[in-house]
């Protein structure tokens, strides 16, 4: 038929591409759901970390503390956890640290140098002087570095007592002893 209009039908498969949203779709629900679950978790190791008795700080390799729990932070006499997040060199205007026998320990020695150094400690006890508020306290640390799987030490852990009570108990007793 001659002037009647042709028709062209023009079929195009896009299951592929329905193939690749769903894929991309179900990626991304994998996605949220591993990251719901890693906040569970991380929301879990903080209750856990906040629990614990002992004194607990994190440093990164610069010295800075990020990370540390309220029983730290009760141990040295502030108010909460965020008063006392400042670096290493903030601590050594705020503290000196001596041994028993009266020695000042200088700052390269310090629990925190030592374990951004790599050491391994356990049980260093040292008389803290807290400056700002000329408060005294007997100490116990823990520590060392926190590696990656390569190896690699990427942050320092410190584990505090405060010990002073027992020290003090410990004096009594001998003294009355020696009595």
């Amino acid at each position: 038929a001659v002037g009647s209009p042709a028709f062209t039908t023009i079929f195009t498969d896009i299951t592929a591409q329905k193939q690749q949203d769903l894929s991309h779709q179900r990626l991304l629900t994998e996605l949220q759901q591993a990251k719901d679950r890693a906040v569970r978790d991380r929301g879990q190791l903080e209750a856990v970390f906040q629990s614990i008795e002992e004194g607990i700080a994190v440093f990164d390799m610069t010295g800075n503390l990020i990370m540390l729990n309220a029983a730290l932070a009760h141990i040295n006499g502030f108010a909460c956890v965020d008063d006392m997040k400042i670096k290493l060199e903030e601590f050594a205007k705020l503290y000196t640290f001596f041994h028993e026998d009266g020695r000042e320990v200088a700052v390269a020695d310090w629990p925190t140098a030592r374990a951004l150094r790599g050491e391994v400690f356990h049980e260093c006890e040292l008389v803290g002087v807290r400056l700002d508020i000329g408060r005294r306290w007997d100490f116990s640390f823990s520590g060392g570095p926190v590696r990656d799987a390569e190896g690699r030490q990427v942050r320092a852990v410190i584990v505090t007592r405060a010990i002073s009570e027992g020290k003090r108990l410990a004096r009594a007793v001998q003294e009355a002893q020696q009595r």
